[in-house]
Protein backbone atom coordinates (compact mmCIF):
# COMPACT_ATOMS: atom_id res chain seq x y z
CA UNK A 1 0.00 0.00 0.00
CA UNK A 2 2.99 2.50 1.14
CA UNK A 3 4.50 1.90 -2.35
CA UNK A 4 1.49 2.11 -4.20
CA UNK A 5 0.38 5.51 -2.56
CA UNK A 6 4.24 6.86 -3.57
CA UNK A 7 4.28 5.85 -6.98
CA UNK A 8 0.88 7.74 -7.22
CA UNK A 9 2.76 10.74 -5.72
CA UNK A 10 2.88 13.63 -7.79
CA UNK A 11 6.82 13.97 -7.46
CA UNK A 12 7.33 10.49 -7.88
CA UNK A 13 5.76 10.90 -11.05
CA UNK A 14 7.12 13.97 -12.41
CA UNK A 15 10.76 12.37 -11.33
CA UNK A 16 9.80 9.24 -13.32
CA UNK A 17 8.57 10.96 -16.56
CA UNK A 18 11.48 13.70 -16.26
CA UNK A 19 14.13 10.69 -16.62
CA UNK A 20 11.98 8.31 -18.53
CA UNK A 21 12.04 11.23 -21.08
CA UNK A 22 14.89 12.30 -21.46
CA UNK A 23 16.10 8.93 -23.26
CA UNK A 24 13.45 8.83 -25.71
CA UNK A 25 14.13 12.92 -26.62
CA UNK A 26 17.69 12.52 -26.77
CA UNK A 27 16.92 9.52 -29.33
CA UNK A 28 14.58 11.25 -30.97
CA UNK A 29 16.56 14.33 -31.34
CA UNK A 30 19.72 12.57 -33.26
CA UNK A 31 17.42 10.18 -35.18
CA UNK A 32 15.41 13.69 -36.39
CA UNK A 33 19.09 15.03 -37.24
CA UNK A 34 19.64 11.53 -39.49
CA UNK A 35 16.56 12.02 -41.27
CA UNK A 36 17.32 15.60 -41.79
CA UNK A 37 20.82 14.68 -43.43
CA UNK A 38 19.11 12.06 -45.24
CA UNK A 39 16.60 14.13 -46.38
CA UNK A 40 18.25 16.94 -47.70
CA UNK A 41 20.40 14.73 -49.69
CA UNK A 42 17.41 12.92 -51.55
CA UNK A 43 16.46 15.82 -52.13
CA UNK A 44 20.33 17.28 -53.57
CA UNK A 45 20.30 14.47 -55.44
CA UNK A 46 16.73 14.65 -57.03
CA UNK A 47 17.82 18.04 -57.84
CA UNK A 48 20.96 17.45 -59.23
CA UNK A 49 20.14 14.89 -61.18
CA UNK A 50 17.54 16.58 -62.70
CA UNK A 51 19.39 19.61 -64.03
CA UNK A 52 22.21 16.56 -64.86
CA UNK A 53 19.74 14.70 -67.01
CA UNK A 54 18.32 18.09 -68.58
CA UNK A 55 22.04 19.06 -69.78
CA UNK A 56 22.83 16.05 -70.59
CA UNK A 57 19.77 15.42 -72.76
CA UNK A 58 20.33 18.47 -74.42
CA UNK A 59 24.40 17.49 -75.21
CA UNK A 60 23.09 14.26 -76.74
CA UNK A 61 20.32 15.65 -78.88
CA UNK A 62 23.29 17.74 -80.30
CA UNK A 63 25.45 15.32 -80.72
CA UNK A 64 23.05 12.66 -82.25
CA UNK A 65 22.29 15.88 -85.01
CA UNK A 66 26.10 15.58 -85.91
CA UNK A 67 26.35 11.72 -86.41
CA UNK A 68 23.09 11.64 -88.22
CA UNK A 69 24.56 13.76 -90.69
CA UNK A 70 28.23 11.76 -90.81
CA UNK A 71 25.98 8.76 -91.58
CA UNK A 72 23.55 9.79 -93.77
CA UNK A 73 26.41 11.49 -95.83
CA UNK A 74 28.37 8.08 -95.75
CA UNK A 75 25.27 6.38 -96.71
CA UNK A 76 24.00 8.39 -99.56
CA UNK A 77 26.35 10.45 -100.96
CA UNK A 78 26.96 9.69 -104.22
CA UNK A 79 30.08 11.22 -105.80
CA UNK A 80 32.84 9.31 -103.04
CA UNK A 81 33.86 7.36 -105.83
CA UNK A 82 35.21 10.49 -107.28
CA UNK A 83 36.56 11.92 -104.01
CA UNK A 84 38.54 8.47 -103.39
CA UNK A 85 39.42 8.66 -107.32
CA UNK A 86 43.70 8.31 -107.77
CA UNK A 87 42.79 10.85 -110.41
CA UNK A 88 43.54 14.32 -109.20
CA UNK A 89 41.14 15.66 -112.05
CA UNK A 90 38.49 13.73 -110.72
CA UNK A 91 39.42 14.09 -107.11
CA UNK A 92 40.00 17.53 -106.81
CA UNK A 93 36.66 19.28 -108.02
CA UNK A 94 35.05 16.80 -105.48
CA UNK A 95 37.33 17.63 -102.64
CA UNK A 96 35.66 21.34 -103.44
CA UNK A 97 32.67 19.85 -102.59
CA UNK A 98 33.44 18.16 -99.77
CA UNK A 99 35.22 21.23 -98.33
CA UNK A 100 32.58 23.49 -99.17
CA UNK A 101 29.64 21.18 -97.49
CA UNK A 102 31.79 20.52 -94.15
CA UNK A 103 32.28 24.76 -93.99
CA UNK A 104 28.49 25.18 -95.06
CA UNK A 105 27.67 22.66 -92.02
CA UNK A 106 29.88 23.08 -89.36
CA UNK A 107 28.04 26.25 -88.17
CA UNK A 108 24.79 24.18 -87.74
CA UNK A 109 26.47 22.27 -85.22
CA UNK A 110 27.66 23.21 -81.14
CA UNK A 111 30.02 21.62 -78.96
CA UNK A 112 31.71 20.67 -82.33
CA UNK A 113 35.09 21.18 -82.50
CA UNK A 114 36.00 20.02 -86.10
CA UNK A 115 34.86 18.09 -88.91
CA UNK A 116 36.52 16.30 -91.67
CA UNK A 117 36.81 13.44 -94.26
CA UNK A 118 39.36 11.39 -95.79
CA UNK A 119 39.72 8.93 -98.23
CA UNK A 120 42.22 5.31 -97.28
CA UNK A 121 42.56 4.78 -101.41
CA UNK A 122 44.40 8.29 -102.85
CA UNK A 123 44.74 9.74 -98.84
CA UNK A 124 42.95 12.75 -99.45
CA UNK A 125 41.11 14.62 -96.80
CA UNK A 126 39.01 17.93 -96.14
CA UNK A 127 38.02 19.45 -92.96
CA UNK A 128 36.99 22.39 -90.93
CA UNK A 129 37.19 23.89 -87.40
CA UNK A 130 34.73 25.59 -85.53
CA UNK A 131 35.40 28.13 -82.80
CA UNK A 132 35.65 26.06 -80.03
CA UNK A 133 38.35 24.47 -81.76
CA UNK A 134 41.84 23.90 -80.09
CA UNK A 135 45.15 24.71 -80.90
CA UNK A 136 46.81 23.87 -84.24
CA UNK A 137 48.94 21.00 -82.89
CA UNK A 138 45.93 19.20 -80.94
CA UNK A 139 44.08 19.93 -84.57
CA UNK A 140 46.65 18.39 -87.09
CA UNK A 141 47.06 15.44 -84.08
CA UNK A 142 43.14 14.33 -84.75
CA UNK A 143 43.38 15.08 -88.29
CA UNK A 144 46.82 12.50 -88.59
CA UNK A 145 44.47 10.30 -86.13
CA UNK A 146 42.11 9.84 -88.36
CA UNK A 147 44.00 9.44 -91.65
CA UNK A 148 45.63 6.69 -89.46
CA UNK A 149 42.74 5.03 -87.67
CA UNK A 150 40.57 4.42 -90.91
CA UNK A 151 39.65 1.55 -90.38
CA UNK A 152 38.83 1.33 -86.60
CA UNK A 153 37.15 4.55 -86.88
CA UNK A 154 34.94 2.90 -89.78
CA UNK A 155 33.11 0.48 -87.11
CA UNK A 156 32.14 3.06 -85.14
CA UNK A 157 29.14 3.68 -87.20
CA UNK A 158 28.16 6.77 -85.82
CA UNK A 159 28.14 6.02 -82.25
CA UNK A 160 30.37 9.18 -80.05
CA UNK A 161 33.83 7.06 -78.62
CA UNK A 162 36.84 8.25 -76.66
CA UNK A 163 40.16 8.18 -78.44
CA UNK A 164 43.48 9.62 -77.23
CA UNK A 165 44.76 11.38 -79.22
CA UNK A 166 48.73 12.63 -78.38
CA UNK A 167 47.96 13.71 -74.86
CA UNK A 168 44.42 14.32 -74.57
CA UNK A 169 41.25 12.52 -74.76
CA UNK A 170 39.17 13.41 -77.49
CA UNK A 171 35.59 12.47 -78.12
CA UNK A 172 35.11 11.23 -81.76
CA UNK A 173 32.12 9.85 -84.19
CA UNK A 174 32.49 8.67 -87.20
CA UNK A 175 30.94 7.06 -90.42
CA UNK A 176 31.70 5.51 -93.94
CA UNK A 177 34.22 3.20 -94.82
CA UNK A 178 38.23 3.36 -96.62
CA UNK A 179 36.54 5.04 -99.63
CA UNK A 180 35.23 8.09 -97.57
CA UNK A 181 35.24 8.57 -94.08
CA UNK A 182 33.27 11.45 -92.49
CA UNK A 183 34.36 12.24 -88.85
CA UNK A 184 33.56 15.05 -86.24
CA UNK A 185 35.40 15.41 -82.80
CA UNK A 186 35.43 17.46 -79.84
CA UNK A 187 36.96 17.89 -76.40
CA UNK A 188 35.22 16.95 -72.85
CA UNK A 189 36.46 20.75 -72.11
CA UNK A 190 33.97 21.88 -74.93
CA UNK A 191 31.21 19.73 -74.15
CA UNK A 192 31.54 21.42 -70.16
CA UNK A 193 31.40 24.77 -71.71
CA UNK A 194 27.77 25.06 -70.54
CA UNK A 195 28.52 24.17 -67.11
CA UNK A 196 30.39 26.80 -66.71
CA UNK A 197 27.49 29.16 -67.05
CA UNK A 198 25.24 26.81 -64.43
CA UNK A 199 25.05 28.54 -60.66
CA UNK A 200 26.06 26.18 -58.66
CA UNK A 201 25.49 26.11 -54.84
CA UNK A 202 29.22 26.16 -52.74
CA UNK A 203 31.05 22.67 -52.39
CA UNK A 204 29.42 21.27 -55.42
CA UNK A 205 31.51 20.34 -59.04
CA UNK A 206 30.31 18.96 -62.06
CA UNK A 207 32.65 17.10 -64.08
CA UNK A 208 32.94 14.63 -67.54
CA UNK A 209 34.36 10.64 -66.77
CA UNK A 210 34.33 7.26 -68.68
CA UNK A 211 31.49 4.93 -67.77
CA UNK A 212 34.60 3.56 -65.62
CA UNK A 213 35.39 5.94 -63.78
CA UNK A 214 38.29 7.97 -65.60
CA UNK A 215 38.31 11.45 -64.87
CA UNK A 216 37.96 13.39 -68.59
CA UNK A 217 37.45 16.83 -67.51
CA UNK A 218 39.61 19.27 -65.82
CA UNK A 219 39.06 19.82 -61.76
CA UNK A 220 40.61 22.58 -60.02
CA UNK A 221 40.21 20.98 -56.28
CA UNK A 222 43.33 18.24 -56.12
CA UNK A 223 40.94 16.79 -53.52
CA UNK A 224 38.44 15.58 -56.63
CA UNK A 225 41.12 13.73 -58.20
CA UNK A 226 41.18 10.19 -56.15
CA UNK A 227 37.48 9.88 -55.61
CA UNK A 228 35.56 6.80 -57.53
CA UNK A 229 33.36 8.24 -60.56
CA UNK A 230 32.17 4.76 -61.67
CA UNK A 231 29.62 3.63 -58.57
CA UNK A 232 26.44 2.74 -60.09
CA UNK A 233 24.31 5.91 -60.98
CA UNK A 234 20.92 3.61 -59.74
CA UNK A 235 20.89 6.05 -57.20
CA UNK A 236 23.57 8.54 -55.33
CA UNK A 237 26.58 6.77 -53.74
CA UNK A 238 29.25 8.34 -51.02
CA UNK A 239 33.47 8.33 -51.68
CA UNK A 240 36.23 10.17 -50.52
CA UNK A 241 37.73 9.81 -46.57
CA UNK A 242 34.80 8.93 -44.68
CA UNK A 243 32.46 9.35 -47.75
CA UNK A 244 33.02 13.13 -47.54
CA UNK A 245 31.33 13.41 -51.14
CA UNK A 246 28.10 12.61 -52.49
CA UNK A 247 28.20 11.47 -56.00
CA UNK A 248 25.30 12.03 -58.75
CA UNK A 249 25.61 10.82 -62.31
CA UNK A 250 23.80 9.94 -65.81
CA UNK A 251 25.22 8.35 -68.62
CA UNK A 252 25.00 9.56 -72.20
CA UNK A 253 22.95 8.02 -74.59
CA UNK A 254 24.96 8.69 -78.01
CA UNK A 255 28.39 8.27 -76.66
CA UNK A 256 30.95 6.35 -73.92
CA UNK A 257 30.80 9.11 -71.23
CA UNK A 258 29.21 10.41 -68.20
CA UNK A 259 28.32 13.90 -66.34
CA UNK A 260 28.63 13.86 -62.70
CA UNK A 261 28.03 16.05 -60.02
CA UNK A 262 30.17 16.27 -56.98
CA UNK A 263 28.83 17.67 -53.51
CA UNK A 264 31.08 18.40 -50.34
CA UNK A 265 28.83 16.62 -47.73
CA UNK A 266 31.04 19.38 -45.21
CA UNK A 267 30.15 22.48 -46.63
CA UNK A 268 26.55 22.20 -47.03
CA UNK A 269 25.65 19.50 -44.02
CA UNK A 270 27.76 20.97 -41.65
CA UNK A 271 25.57 23.10 -39.77
CA UNK A 272 23.83 19.70 -39.00
CA UNK A 273 26.82 18.36 -37.60
CA UNK A 274 27.20 21.43 -35.44
CA UNK A 275 23.60 21.48 -34.24
CA UNK A 276 24.22 17.66 -33.04
CA UNK A 277 27.50 18.71 -31.01
CA UNK A 278 25.36 21.85 -29.20
CA UNK A 279 22.44 19.21 -28.30
CA UNK A 280 24.83 16.62 -26.85
CA UNK A 281 26.34 19.32 -24.88
CA UNK A 282 22.95 20.99 -23.54
CA UNK A 283 21.73 17.46 -22.28
CA UNK A 284 25.10 16.53 -20.90
CA UNK A 285 25.05 19.78 -18.60
CA UNK A 286 20.98 19.83 -17.78
CA UNK A 287 21.40 15.75 -16.71
CA UNK A 288 24.65 16.81 -14.98
CA UNK A 289 23.43 19.92 -12.91
CA UNK A 290 20.51 21.07 -13.85
CA UNK A 291 18.17 18.43 -13.04
CA UNK A 292 19.11 18.13 -9.23
CA UNK A 293 18.40 21.86 -8.96
CA UNK A 294 15.38 21.34 -10.52
CA UNK A 295 13.57 18.59 -8.11
CA UNK A 296 14.62 20.80 -5.18
CA UNK A 297 12.99 24.00 -6.40
CA UNK A 298 9.79 21.82 -8.06
CA UNK A 299 9.90 20.23 -4.21
CA UNK A 300 9.59 23.79 -2.49
CA UNK A 301 7.05 25.62 -4.90
CA UNK A 302 5.34 23.18 -6.74
CA UNK A 303 5.47 19.46 -4.53
CA UNK A 304 4.82 21.06 -1.15
CA UNK A 305 1.97 23.64 -1.73
CA UNK A 306 0.40 20.82 -3.73
CA UNK A 307 0.71 18.64 -0.63
CA UNK A 308 -1.13 21.39 1.31
CA UNK A 309 -4.02 21.46 -1.01
CA UNK A 310 -4.58 18.08 -1.50
CA UNK A 311 -5.15 17.92 2.42
CA UNK A 312 -7.31 21.11 2.52
CA UNK A 313 -9.60 19.46 -0.13
CA UNK A 314 -10.17 16.27 1.97
CA UNK A 315 -11.45 18.32 4.68
CA UNK A 316 -13.70 20.05 2.26
CA UNK A 317 -14.74 16.82 0.86
CA UNK A 318 -15.73 15.81 4.56
CA UNK A 319 -17.72 19.13 4.68
CA UNK A 320 -15.03 21.35 6.48
CA UNK A 321 -15.63 24.54 4.88
CA UNK A 322 -13.26 27.02 7.21
CA UNK A 323 -10.13 25.34 5.80
CA UNK A 324 -7.62 27.37 5.49
CA UNK A 325 -3.94 26.78 3.42
CA UNK A 326 -1.10 27.65 5.60
CA UNK A 327 1.17 30.07 3.23
CA UNK A 328 4.64 29.43 1.61
CA UNK A 329 7.65 30.14 -0.76
CA UNK A 330 6.06 29.17 -3.76
CA UNK A 331 5.12 30.55 -6.72
CA UNK A 332 3.00 33.44 -7.46
CA UNK A 333 0.79 31.33 -9.83
CA UNK A 334 -0.01 28.52 -6.68
CA UNK A 335 -0.07 31.82 -4.02
CA UNK A 336 -3.13 32.83 -6.55
CA UNK A 337 -4.49 29.62 -6.88
CA UNK A 338 -4.52 28.69 -3.21
CA UNK A 339 -6.03 32.55 -2.46
CA UNK A 340 -8.64 31.31 -5.06
CA UNK A 341 -9.26 28.31 -3.34
CA UNK A 342 -10.10 29.98 0.33
CA UNK A 343 -12.91 31.90 -2.52
CA UNK A 344 -14.19 28.96 -3.55
CA UNK A 345 -14.47 27.54 -0.22
CA UNK A 346 -16.29 31.14 0.95
CA UNK A 347 -18.69 30.77 -2.10
CA UNK A 348 -19.28 27.51 -3.15
CA UNK A 349 -23.14 27.27 -2.18
CA UNK A 350 -23.48 30.51 -4.55
CA UNK A 351 -20.79 29.44 -7.33
CA UNK A 352 -22.91 26.43 -8.02
CA UNK A 353 -25.74 28.23 -8.72
CA UNK A 354 -23.56 30.85 -11.08
CA UNK A 355 -21.93 27.67 -13.00
CA UNK A 356 -25.65 26.62 -14.05
CA UNK A 357 -26.82 29.86 -14.91
CA UNK A 358 -23.06 30.43 -16.98
CA UNK A 359 -24.45 27.32 -18.45
CA UNK A 360 -27.49 28.52 -19.85
CA UNK A 361 -25.81 31.67 -21.30
CA UNK A 362 -23.04 30.06 -22.44
CA UNK A 363 -25.27 27.75 -24.58
CA UNK A 364 -27.76 30.81 -25.95
CA UNK A 365 -24.43 32.64 -26.79
CA UNK A 366 -23.02 29.89 -28.62
CA UNK A 367 -26.63 29.78 -30.75
CA UNK A 368 -26.59 33.51 -31.29
CA UNK A 369 -22.78 33.26 -32.40
CA UNK A 370 -23.59 30.17 -34.75
CA UNK A 371 -26.78 32.47 -36.48
CA UNK A 372 -24.53 35.20 -36.76
CA UNK A 373 -21.70 33.07 -38.75
CA UNK A 374 -24.04 32.14 -41.76
CA UNK A 375 -24.81 36.40 -42.23
CA UNK A 376 -22.16 38.77 -42.92
CA UNK A 377 -20.53 37.60 -46.10
CA UNK A 378 -23.24 37.55 -48.45
CA UNK A 379 -23.81 41.11 -47.38
CA UNK A 380 -20.86 42.04 -48.35
CA UNK A 381 -20.59 40.68 -51.50
CA UNK A 382 -23.91 42.26 -52.82
CA UNK A 383 -22.80 45.82 -51.88
CA UNK A 384 -19.47 45.03 -53.74
CA UNK A 385 -21.97 44.38 -56.64
CA UNK A 386 -24.25 47.49 -56.43
CA UNK A 387 -20.49 49.40 -56.43
CA UNK A 388 -19.44 47.40 -59.15
CA UNK A 389 -22.40 48.09 -61.22
CA UNK A 390 -22.85 51.56 -60.54
CA UNK A 391 -18.98 52.45 -61.30
CA UNK A 392 -19.80 50.10 -64.53
CA UNK A 393 -22.95 52.38 -65.57
CA UNK A 394 -25.01 49.11 -65.53
CA UNK A 395 -28.09 50.87 -63.86
CA UNK A 396 -30.98 48.95 -65.15
CA UNK A 397 -30.18 46.03 -62.41
CA UNK A 398 -29.66 48.17 -59.22
CA UNK A 399 -33.39 49.00 -58.50
CA UNK A 400 -34.32 44.72 -58.88
CA UNK A 401 -30.76 43.92 -57.06
CA UNK A 402 -31.59 46.23 -53.91
CA UNK A 403 -35.01 45.58 -53.66
CA UNK A 404 -33.90 42.01 -53.22
CA UNK A 405 -31.31 42.67 -50.55
CA UNK A 406 -33.86 44.91 -48.87
CA UNK A 407 -36.07 42.40 -48.56
CA UNK A 408 -33.07 40.15 -47.79
CA UNK A 409 -31.88 42.11 -44.84
CA UNK A 410 -35.46 42.76 -43.60
CA UNK A 411 -36.15 39.02 -43.31
CA UNK A 412 -32.60 38.60 -41.22
CA UNK A 413 -33.01 41.68 -38.86
CA UNK A 414 -36.89 40.29 -38.15
CA UNK A 415 -36.17 36.73 -37.45
CA UNK A 416 -33.02 37.14 -35.26
CA UNK A 417 -33.10 35.22 -32.55
CA UNK A 418 -36.74 33.51 -33.40
CA UNK A 419 -38.19 31.36 -35.56
CA UNK A 420 -39.68 31.93 -38.53
CA UNK A 421 -42.16 29.76 -40.83
CA UNK A 422 -41.78 27.89 -43.94
CA UNK A 423 -42.98 29.89 -46.62
CA UNK A 424 -41.58 32.94 -44.76
CA UNK A 425 -37.95 30.85 -45.39
CA UNK A 426 -38.95 29.76 -49.37
CA UNK A 427 -39.33 33.38 -49.98
CA UNK A 428 -36.74 34.96 -48.37
CA UNK A 429 -34.49 32.16 -50.44
CA UNK A 430 -36.19 33.18 -53.56
CA UNK A 431 -34.80 37.07 -52.59
CA UNK A 432 -31.10 35.05 -52.19
CA UNK A 433 -31.70 33.54 -55.69
CA UNK A 434 -32.61 36.51 -57.26
CA UNK A 435 -29.48 38.13 -55.78
CA UNK A 436 -27.61 35.08 -57.48
CA UNK A 437 -29.08 35.78 -60.28
CA UNK A 438 -27.76 38.87 -60.87
CA UNK A 439 -24.23 38.07 -59.81
CA UNK A 440 -23.78 35.00 -61.81
CA UNK A 441 -25.77 35.08 -65.12
CA UNK A 442 -28.04 32.41 -66.73
CA UNK A 443 -26.16 29.49 -66.10
CA UNK A 444 -27.93 27.80 -63.23
CA UNK A 445 -31.32 25.70 -62.75
CA UNK A 446 -33.42 25.74 -59.22
CA UNK A 447 -36.75 23.71 -58.62
CA UNK A 448 -38.79 24.04 -54.68
CA UNK A 449 -41.19 20.80 -54.31
CA UNK A 450 -43.35 21.64 -51.10
CA UNK A 451 -45.72 19.16 -49.54
CA UNK A 452 -49.06 21.30 -49.53
CA UNK A 453 -49.91 22.18 -45.97
CA UNK A 454 -46.63 22.91 -44.57
CA UNK A 455 -46.23 26.73 -45.22
CA UNK A 456 -47.24 27.25 -41.93
CA UNK A 457 -44.47 24.84 -40.41
CA UNK A 458 -42.00 26.90 -37.87
CA UNK A 459 -38.11 26.00 -38.29
CA UNK A 460 -35.05 28.34 -37.39
CA UNK A 461 -34.68 31.07 -40.05
CA UNK A 462 -31.79 31.14 -42.99
CA UNK A 463 -31.85 27.15 -42.10
CA UNK A 464 -32.76 26.27 -45.75
CA UNK A 465 -31.19 29.67 -47.09
CA UNK A 466 -27.30 28.04 -45.98
CA UNK A 467 -28.34 24.98 -47.84
CA UNK A 468 -28.98 27.00 -50.82
CA UNK A 469 -26.04 28.84 -51.05
CA UNK A 470 -23.74 26.02 -49.59
CA UNK A 471 -24.92 24.45 -52.96
CA UNK A 472 -24.12 27.50 -54.57
CA UNK A 473 -20.69 28.02 -53.53
CA UNK A 474 -19.63 24.52 -54.06
CA UNK A 475 -21.61 23.26 -56.93
CA UNK A 476 -21.53 26.08 -58.98
CA UNK A 477 -20.21 25.35 -62.57
CA UNK A 478 -19.20 28.18 -64.72
CA UNK A 479 -18.64 26.71 -67.54
CA UNK A 480 -21.81 24.24 -67.33
CA UNK A 481 -25.34 24.15 -65.98
CA UNK A 482 -25.80 23.98 -62.48
CA UNK A 483 -28.48 22.03 -60.91
CA UNK A 484 -29.98 22.47 -57.11
CA UNK A 485 -33.54 21.44 -56.00
CA UNK A 486 -35.37 21.53 -52.97
CA UNK A 487 -38.07 19.07 -51.41
CA UNK A 488 -40.06 19.41 -48.34
CA UNK A 489 -42.27 16.41 -47.23
CA UNK A 490 -43.59 15.69 -44.34
CA UNK A 491 -43.22 11.89 -42.34
CA UNK A 492 -45.39 11.72 -39.06
CA UNK A 493 -44.44 14.31 -36.95
CA UNK A 494 -41.21 15.36 -38.36
CA UNK A 495 -40.36 17.41 -41.36
CA UNK A 496 -37.92 16.08 -43.81
CA UNK A 497 -35.88 18.82 -45.74
CA UNK A 498 -33.60 17.82 -48.90
CA UNK A 499 -31.56 20.02 -50.92
CA UNK A 500 -29.84 18.26 -53.49
CA UNK A 501 -27.35 19.31 -56.51
CA UNK A 502 -25.27 18.02 -59.65
CA UNK A 503 -21.62 19.38 -58.67
CA UNK A 504 -18.77 17.38 -58.03
CA UNK A 505 -20.17 15.72 -54.69
CA UNK A 506 -18.82 16.40 -51.04
CA UNK A 507 -15.41 14.98 -50.34
CA UNK A 508 -14.50 11.90 -48.77
CA UNK A 509 -12.76 13.94 -45.57
CA UNK A 510 -16.10 15.73 -44.92
CA UNK A 511 -18.42 12.67 -45.28
CA UNK A 512 -15.95 11.30 -42.96
CA UNK A 513 -15.72 14.23 -40.04
CA UNK A 514 -19.40 14.84 -40.19
CA UNK A 515 -20.73 10.99 -39.99
CA UNK A 516 -18.10 10.76 -36.79
CA UNK A 517 -19.19 13.88 -35.45
CA UNK A 518 -15.46 15.49 -36.23
CA UNK A 519 -15.61 19.69 -37.43
CA UNK A 520 -14.45 20.60 -40.50
CA UNK A 521 -10.90 22.79 -40.30
CA UNK A 522 -11.75 24.80 -43.78
CA UNK A 523 -14.54 24.10 -45.62
CA UNK A 524 -18.12 23.13 -45.02
CA UNK A 525 -18.31 25.32 -41.60
CA UNK A 526 -21.70 26.95 -41.86
CA UNK A 527 -23.05 23.34 -42.18
CA UNK A 528 -20.96 22.30 -39.52
CA UNK A 529 -22.66 25.56 -37.34
CA UNK A 530 -26.25 24.72 -38.67
CA UNK A 531 -25.89 21.19 -37.01
CA UNK A 532 -24.93 22.36 -33.95
CA UNK A 533 -27.48 25.13 -34.12
CA UNK A 534 -30.47 22.54 -34.71
CA UNK A 535 -28.98 20.25 -32.16
CA UNK A 536 -29.28 23.11 -29.70
CA UNK A 537 -32.82 23.91 -31.04
CA UNK A 538 -34.15 20.15 -31.27
CA UNK A 539 -31.96 17.74 -29.37
CA UNK A 540 -31.52 14.42 -30.27
CA UNK A 541 -34.42 14.83 -32.48
CA UNK A 542 -32.87 16.88 -35.13
CA UNK A 543 -30.87 14.52 -37.68
CA UNK A 544 -28.67 16.16 -40.03
CA UNK A 545 -27.07 14.61 -42.82
CA UNK A 546 -25.18 14.44 -45.83
CA UNK A 547 -24.37 11.98 -48.57
CA UNK A 548 -22.84 12.11 -52.43
CA UNK A 549 -25.83 11.49 -54.93
CA UNK A 550 -26.24 9.15 -57.94
CA UNK A 551 -23.84 9.80 -60.66
CA UNK A 552 -22.71 12.93 -59.22
CA UNK A 553 -23.34 16.04 -57.04
CA UNK A 554 -24.36 16.44 -53.35
CA UNK A 555 -27.16 15.61 -51.00
CA UNK A 556 -28.28 17.64 -47.83
CA UNK A 557 -31.09 16.04 -45.51
CA UNK A 558 -32.72 18.02 -42.40
CA UNK A 559 -35.17 15.86 -40.17
CA UNK A 560 -36.51 17.89 -37.55
CA UNK A 561 -40.33 18.08 -35.37
CA UNK A 562 -42.97 19.69 -37.53
CA UNK A 563 -43.78 22.76 -35.11
CA UNK A 564 -46.67 25.51 -36.52
CA UNK A 565 -47.95 28.97 -35.69
CA UNK A 566 -50.87 28.91 -33.51
CA UNK A 567 -52.72 30.92 -36.88
CA UNK A 568 -51.44 28.46 -39.19
CA UNK A 569 -52.49 25.92 -36.65
CA UNK A 570 -55.91 27.43 -36.20
CA UNK A 571 -56.00 27.83 -40.37
CA UNK A 572 -55.75 24.39 -40.78
CA UNK A 573 -58.70 23.59 -38.41
CA UNK A 574 -60.70 25.49 -39.72
CA UNK A 575 -60.24 24.08 -43.06
CA UNK A 576 -60.75 20.71 -41.64
CA UNK A 577 -57.91 18.69 -42.37
CA UNK A 578 -58.53 19.40 -46.20
CA UNK A 579 -54.85 19.47 -47.40
CA UNK A 580 -53.38 15.70 -48.19
CA UNK A 581 -49.85 15.13 -48.29
CA UNK A 582 -49.18 14.61 -52.06
CA UNK A 583 -49.84 17.99 -53.29
CA UNK A 584 -47.14 20.49 -54.11
CA UNK A 585 -47.99 23.95 -52.34
CA UNK A 586 -46.58 27.11 -54.50
CA UNK A 587 -44.45 29.19 -51.75
CA UNK A 588 -42.61 32.02 -53.02
CA UNK A 589 -41.10 30.54 -56.16
CA UNK A 590 -41.18 26.60 -57.37
CA UNK A 591 -38.55 26.64 -60.43
CA UNK A 592 -36.83 28.95 -62.04
CA UNK A 593 -33.61 29.09 -64.44
CA UNK A 594 -31.14 32.39 -63.76
CA UNK A 595 -32.13 34.89 -66.84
Amino acid sequence: MNLRRKWNSLKVRVIVVVLFTCVPVLLLLFWMNYYSIALIEQRIYENDYDILSLNMNLLDGELNRVSNWLVSEALYRTDKEEFASADPGVSEPAAQRYKNLIAEQEPMFQYVEGIGCCSAKNGKQVYGFSEYSDSFVSRMEVLEYAKEHVDELSRVRGRWVTCSVGEKAVLLCAAGDEEVLFYAWTTFETLSVPVEDWKLEKGVSCVMTSPEGVLRSRVDDPALLSLDYGGSLEGYYYTGDSDAYLMTGVESSVGDFRMMAVVDRSQLLGTFYVIRAVVIAALTVFAGALFPWLLRSLHKSVFLPIGRMEEAFAQVEQGNLEVRIESSRSSNELAHLIDSFHDMVAQIRTLKIQVYEDALEKKQLEMDYLQLQLEPHFFLNALNLVSLMAQAGDTQLIPRLTENLSAYLRYIAGTRGGKTTLKEEIDHVGHYLKIMEIRVGDNFHYTCKVEEGLDGVVIPPLMLQLLIENSMKYAFDIAGESVISLTAVREEDEIVFTVQDNGKGYPDEILERFEHDIPPEDKHIGLWNLKQRLRYLYGERAVFSISNASPQGARTRIRIPAEKTAEAASAESDEGGSATSGGATDIGWQEGRSR
